[in-house]
């Protein structure tokens, strides 16, 4: 049951979607395939990104005021939790948003392994439709150089870990930035201290995790990563530079 409903969800549709792509490609290249594909993907979960980007910024925007809240009805929590939830609904968050699409791009990894593993050592046809076929020759090479089916210790896992790092420091900065804008200059303390020390922490530990994941992962499955931590900047700079998406708040609304 859970098998049949993860192949027909997840990797058929994605192998198919593959092997489409590749076909239509001039020389059949599998690595230029991975990238439009990745570009598909991300195009198809940009509304739920762009929300939890939004979310996101809120959260940051209005942790001074959340950690009033907190220490106004410390030795009350059901009312501390009432008066949170009566925050975010007079100020339209929703703190669960920015994990949804992380959620979702989970089981999509996982099914683009399978199917680049597929793909790679020409086992795929299982996963086909009837009316999807494999192109007479699959160029595992990307762009005659990088082969897809074997793990690239020196380009690739530099790219991941450095798109990962940019990315990370693009929302710490933006951040300090909202801030800035609003006037949220007061000293922080206590949990927001610490939120705050542990992302800029993760922002420079998480790059380096990535690399060393990448060295050990086939490299169709880096460059899938890397093209999608650059839509994921390319996506940040966009909502970011848009006024109309930044979180309004001004002093006379604190608590």
């Amino acid at each position: 049951m859970l098998s049949t409903l993860w192949d027909g969800v997840f990797l058929k549709p994605l192998a198919n979607l593959l092997v489409f792509l590749t076909n239509i490609i001039p020389g059949h290249d599998l690595g230029v395939a991975i990238i439009i594909l990745t570009i598909i993907i991300r195009l198809i979960l940009y509304p739920l990104s762009k929300k939890a980007i939004q979310n996101q910024r809120a959260m940051q925007a209005f942790q001074p005021e959340l950690d009033k809240i907190k220490e106004k009805y410390k030795d009350d929590k059901d009312k501390q939790t009432k008066e949170t939830l009566a925050f975010y609904q007079k100020h339209k968050i929703n703190p669960l948003s920015s994990c949804l699409p992380l959620i979702i791009q989970m089981p999509i990894l996982i099914a683009m392994y399978w199917v680049f593993r597929y793909a790679s050592f020409g086992t795929i046809e299982h996963l086909l439709y009837p009316f999807v076929h494999m192109p007479p020759t699959m160029a595992i090479k990307f762009l005659g150089v990088v082969d897809l089916t074997k793990p690239e210790v020196y380009v690739l896992p530099v790219l991941a870990g450095a798109s990962q790092f940019y990315q990370s420091w693009m929302i710490l900065g933006q951040a300090k930035k909202d801030e800035k804008r609003m006037g949220l200059k007061e000293k922080k303390s206590g949990p927001q201290d610490t939120a705050t020390m542990i992302t800029k922490q993760m922002t420079y530990i998480f790059p380096i995790i990535t690399v060393m994941i990448a060295i050990k992962l086939p490299a169709a499955i880096v460059l899938y990563w890397i093209i999608t931590n650059l839509f994921s900047i390319f996506q940040q700079y966009i909502i970011m530079k848009d006024k109309r998406e930044r979180p309004q708040v001004t002093v006379r609304e604190r608590i």
